[in-house]
């Protein structure tokens, strides 16, 4: 080497990874971020298995160039691969930008002068780009989040899709709409771990449209033969109609609105009191526990949510028909991302309580959220242990609800 070589490879300074970043979070982002690159598992496994035979230290220190100086013979025998293979790999991670190929006129990789001219598969260009592939990792991450909350929304719709189906096929067998939705329904994938967002997104919208047709039909249907609310419920129903803002049968009822929310329990508490106030006069002649469709309308419920769930809720809605148990466990799914409740929390509610009773749970938690006094911080947490308490069966939700009607009154009266 020439001396005038040897200077200039001790005035370079090679660049390093931002803030505390190291060699391993490199590994962990591409392992996330390889398809999005365009990169192959064959491709990935080669970058993979050269970047761990670079120092660690290299990669944060601007003196060193992180290199993979492994003879490409023993470094494909490594990777299982044929040399002529590896060439062909590293020749394409060097087309996308993600290395450096430096090596000498016979193929020789190595330190020469005394340890300042490195010869080899450099990651300058890796390190370079690293910024990027952090806002790479981040878009998706979000999509993969997307992709979560979406198929939780169609096999949502979908068991909505079954019930008001069967509700068609029981009540109309030869309605003329039957058949080509009993098709649809046939025709639905029965996983969606392939899909992209995209192709979700359609699948949603699709069987979204169905279930809203299907409850018009119903809706005709009930309103043609004149059912009875009580034998025929596609939606949530309001069946205490004596009183559209209290639930106690007691002489509570008797006073305004704002004594009664004094003599209720002012504290909307996930799982607090509130016996007492399901002890309707209509429901107890039953012999049953009510169900939360028979003690709250979609007024109620639309009234008693947050300002965001409301808005979730408005762009559901139609003026051509009330809110439905459907909208209201679509708009729960659809607040969990603003709420950093992972996806993972619903679909464990939805197992153990099912879609309209989680759908209530994260309506009380998110409208718990904007109390003064003891608002809920953490509303994953407190979806998850009211989840803990419906698998033992000690939730009462009912009595969350409740009291969250009377806080409603209470601050509405304020």
């Amino acid at each position: 080497m020439t001396q005038a070589v040897l200077r200039q490879a001790e005035a370079v300074a090679f660049p390093t990874l931002p803030g505390t970043y190291r060699r391993g979070d490199v590994e962990r982002v591409l392992r996330t971020v390889s398809p999005a690159l365009g990169l192959s598992a064959a491709l990935f496994h080669a970058l993979l298995g050269m970047i761990q035979t670079t120092r660690p230290s290299d990669w944060t220190n601007p003196d060193c160039d992180a290199i993979c100086f492994k003879p490409q013979i023993e470094m494909a025998r490594e990777l299982g691969i044929s040399a002529r293979t590896l060439r062909g790999h590293e020749a394409a991670l060097e087309r996308m930008g993600l290395i450096r190929k430096t090596v000498g006129a016979d193929g020789s990789r190595g330190r020469f002068g005394k340890g300042k001219i490195a010869q080899g598969i450099s990651f300058s260009p890796l390190i370079i780009r690293f910024a990027g592939l952090l806002n790479l990792l981040e878009r998706v991450q979000s999509d993969n989040q997307r992709a979560q909350i979406l198929r939780r929304k169609c096999s949502a719709a979908k068991r909505e899709l079954t019930r008001r189906l069967s509700t068609l096929l029981e009540q109309a067998p030869k309605h003329p709409s039957l058949q080509g939705q009993l098709r649809f329904h046939a025709s639905l994938p029965r996983r969606y771990e392939g899909l992209a967002v995209g192709e979700l997104e359609m699948l949603f919208a699709d069987v979204d449209n169905r279930v809203r047709d299907i409850g018009i039909d119903l809706d005709l249907l009930r309103n043609s033969a004149a059912m009875a609310a009580e034998s025929f419920r596609p939606y949530i129903q309001d069946t205490n109609q004596e009183d559209s803002e209290a639930c106690s049968a007691s002489d509570a009822n008797e006073r305004t609105a704002c004594k009664q929310a004094e003599a209720q329990s002012p504290t909307p508490a996930p799982h607090g009191s509130g016996d007492c106030f399901e002890k309707s006069e209509r429901l107890s002649d039953r012999g049953h526990k009510p169900e939360f469709t028979e003690t709250f309308s979609p007024e109620q419920l639309y009234w008693m949510a947050s300002d965001d769930m409301r808005m979730y809720l408005d762009a559901r809605s139609h003026a051509d028909r009330p809110l439905t148990q459907h909208d209201f466990i679509q708009a729960a799914m659809d607040i969990l991302p603003a709420r950093g409740v992972h996806p993972s929390a619903w679909t464990e509610a939805s197992e153990v309580m099912g879609d309209i009773a989680a759908a209530l749970c994260v309506l009380v938690i998110d409208a718990n959220m904007f109390r003064v006094a003891r608002p809920v911080q953490k509303p994953g947490a407190m979806l998850r242990a009211m989840t803990r308490l419906a698998a033992r069966g000690a939730l009462n939700l009912h009595g969350s609800l409740i009291g969250l009607k009377a806080w409603k009154l209470r601050h509405d009266c304020q």
